[in-house]
């Protein structure tokens, strides 16, 4: 349990924070191996996990349809309109590897819904931070290889795509999490 907590934080935190300036692509490679390590980790962990207990464990929840849908309607339209259909499947700033990553890491999440609102708020302050720190241009105390911090234009995330699609998924799951975790105190009431 603890294990899989830690994953899930990790997994949150380090993916919007995570940039390198010696990659030929500070920002998609490295956040594509951070998220894409941690993610097959909790596969592991959840793999092991069932191997032990001999059960597996499932949750379900309004928004696994919603998730289904998008990741397939994404696959697909990615399919459909790229010349070069292994490159858009596996490519980390325009492909479908970060969309599957994230949707599958959805579908692990543990069953302590108060857990996964705790990492989702926590992301999306840790996001909105970083985003108000660069708008302010208050990483000055930087030396100058992360320059580029200081532009008002800079996510941490790169793009602006990627940064509405990163804050939407986190916005969505803790609006799911604070919609479940209502239901089970009103549950519990009656």
């Amino acid at each position: 349990m603890i294990i899989e907590n830690v994953l899930l934080f990790l997994t949150y935190f380090a993916v919007p924070l995570t940039f390198f300036p010696f990659f030929p692509s500070a920002f998609e490679t490295p956040k594509m191996i951070v998220l894409a390590t941690l993610v097959v980790s909790m596969v592991v962990y959840h793999t092991v996990k069932f191997m032990i207990k001999k059960k597996a464990e499932l949750h379900a929840s309004a928004f696994d349809t919603p998730v289904y849908l998008l990741v397939v309607a994404y696959l697909v339209s990615i399919i459909l309109v790229a010349p070069n259909k292994m490159e858009a499947l596996v490519d980390g700033n325009r492909g479908a590897l970060p969309v599957l990553l994230l949707a599958l890491s959805f579908f692990l999440l543990p069953q302590n819904k108060k857990v996964v609102l705790y990492a989702s708020v926590s992301a999306l302050f840790v996001l909105f931070v970083s985003l108000i720190l660069s708008y302010a241009s208050l990483f000055k105390f930087l030396p100058a290889t992360f320059a580029f911090m200081n532009n008002k234009a800079f996510t941490p995330l790169g793009n602006l795509i990627d940064l509405v699609f990163y804050a939407a998924f986190f916005l969505a799951l803790s609006i799911d999490s604070i919609r479940t975790l209502h239901k089970e105190l009103n549950f519990k009431e009656r």
